[in-house]
């Protein structure tokens, strides 16, 4: 699994590559895989995760 990668709620992955910066929807082996999502994915994250001090 790469950097900054969102999972939708109930998704399931088994032995699959996910690319850094990409949307995860659905159950293996049924996975959605959208990617080249970096930008929105990683300043969804910063908001959320890291907080400035």
């Amino acid at each position: 699994m790469g950097d900054y990668v969102i999972f939708a709620a109930n998704t399931y992955v088994i032995d699959t590559d996910i690319p850094s910066g990409s949307l995860v929807f659905g159950q293996s082996p049924n996975l959605i895989i959208k990617e080249d999502h970096f930008d929105y994915v990683r300043e969804y994250a910063e908001s959320v995760f890291i907080y400035d001090v």
